[in-house]
């Protein structure tokens, strides 16, 4: 199961229940999370390394404009969407 099908499926209504595919998603969706956030975390990026690092997070393209003074945080982050001319502080944390 991909991204995008477990969001479909989360869509649905449908519950998570242990064993199926969405709930064996959940975890290697988080250990990806915390690959990337770790690697935006431990050095400098300059803003187009951060904005490259945030697209493979999120999984969509990244606005030019797009900014963010890391640390940043997240648990999944495929469920967000990133608009244009967004800045996004040190520290922040996204729960989706």
């Amino acid at each position: 199961m991909g991204a995008n099908e477990f969001l479909s499926y989360l869509e649905s209504g449908r519950r998570i229940g242990s064993g199926l595919a969405a709930h064996l998603f959940m975890p290697k969706a988080a250990q990806e999370a915390l690959r990337i956030t770790t690697k935006i975390n431990s050095q400098y990026h300059s803003p187009e390394e951060i904005r490259a690092l945030m697209s493979e997070l999120t999984g969509k393209p990244v606005d030019k404009n797009f900014r963010m003074f890391p640390p940043f945080y997240t648990d999944f982050e495929k469920n967000i969407n990133l608009g244009k001319k967004v800045f996004i502080n040190s520290g922040r944390g996204f729960q989706d």
